[in-house]
């Protein structure tokens, strides 16, 4: 299973706001200047590196276990598009899509959170 040294990124921007969106779902946001007005943290010297950035968690509370909302434990998927990164995350518990997009116009992210339950799983 090949990984690249850096992460691969997805630039989400307008003129301003902007985060970048990487591969582990790491992502770092800024308004107006990504030099000065940086929101999140950004290290891509290790793409290991799980300490740096924003990141979405999901808790399961019949395991008592955090998870990586965009890193699921079964199966990952990632769709890129113009404006918009979508995650699709397969847990044992749940099917997770994660889609975060910067609009046009606007000094935000908006982040659409859909979680398809095993209800199975929790029986």
């Amino acid at each position: 299973n090949y990984r690249p040294r850096k992460p691969w990124v997805n630039l989400l921007t307008n003129n301003n706001f902007g985060t970048l969106a990487d591969d582990q779902g790491r992502f770092s946001s800024w308004y107006k200047n990504s030099q000065e007005l940086r929101i999140g943290k950004w290290d891509d010297t290790d793409p290991n590196n799980f300490s740096s950035g924003e990141w979405f968690v999901i808790h399961n509370k019949h395991t008592n276990k955090d998870y990586l909302l965009t890193h699921g434990t079964k199966s990952n998927k990632i769709v890129y598009s113009q404006g918009c990164i979508k995650y699709i995350a397969t847990f044992p518990f749940a099917q997770v899509t994660t889609e975060v997009l910067v609009p046009r116009q606007g000094a935000e992210k908006i982040i659409k959170i859909e979680i398809n339950a095993d209800i199975a799983y929790f029986a």
